[in-house]
């Protein structure tokens, strides 16, 4: 060798860390997700209802998280409450309210 010298500089030691990313995620209070006849999830209508909440009681909601949470009721019912707009057929003899509503779901069912 003449008068060169190569130098290797290593900073860290060892394979570089993938960077773990934020997702928006819906939670489930209660069981099952809300999905349709497809089996696609469902998430809410860019106008969300802000008017009477669609149900008295929910023993399983869908919330979206957000401030204040915007919620769906999942309970197979044999009628839906007055308020609810978007009454849909669930199974044989039961109906589903599917009103996306803004503001704390309620209680649980008894």
């Amino acid at each position: 060798m003449t008068g060169r010298a190569a130098a290797i500089l290593v900073v860290g030691g060892g394979p570089p860390r993938r960077r773990r990313r934020r997702r928006r995620r819906a939670y489930v209070v209660g069981s099952g997700l809300a999905t349709n006849e497809g089996g696609e999830e469902q998430t809410p209508p860019d106008k969300v209802m802000e008017a009477e909440k669609p149900w008295a009681c929910c023993s399983s909601t869908v919330c979206k998280e957000s401030l204040p949470p915007v919620c769906r009721c999942l309970d197979k019912v044999k009628e839906c409450a007055a308020a609810c707009k978007l009454c849909e057929p669930s199974g044989v003899s039961h109906v589903v309210c599917n009103d996306w509503y803004r503001g704390d779901p309620g209680p649980m069912c008894a």
